[in-house]
């Protein structure tokens, strides 16, 4: 992903859930950290760190080689794309703007289903 679309994501994102978080988790992907040392001060590239100034958000990569300190979100990434194409799969498209929208309903209803009470005992 170059720069630019990565910036564009996470401006889509802010737009999406109506509002800044204090802080974004992100992995260490080179389009947006430079360096994560052990120790010491993360580098941000200058694009990203501008991004990070004009919204007031820290940006926080997970650590490198710490799973645990990353979000699960690989599994609903799939998860998500799963049910959004099983939604959509016997439809079909003649243009673009109507599978966004389409997709769009989806993920929307996919986001608002209430969460699963698990049973922890």
């Amino acid at each position: 992903m170059n720069e630019q679309s990565w910036i564009n994501c996470n401006v889509h994102m802010f737009e999406y859930f109506g509002g800044v978080t204090l802080r974004i988790v992100c992995d260490n992907l080179k389009t947006g950290v430079v360096t994560h040392p052990r120790e010491g001060d993360i580098v941000l590239n200058q694009c990203y760190e501008d991004f990070s100034n004009h919204y007031c958000t820290a940006i926080m990569p997970a650590g490198v080689k710490k799973p645990k300190q990353k979000a699960s979100v690989e599994g609903t990434v799939g998860k998500i794309a799963t049910a959004i194409i099983a939604r959509l799969r016997k439809n079909e498209y003649i243009s673009m703007h109507d599978l966004k929208t389409d997709v769009a309903a989806a993920l929307e209803d996919f986001n608002n289903k209430p969460f699963r009470k698990l049973n922890s005992t």
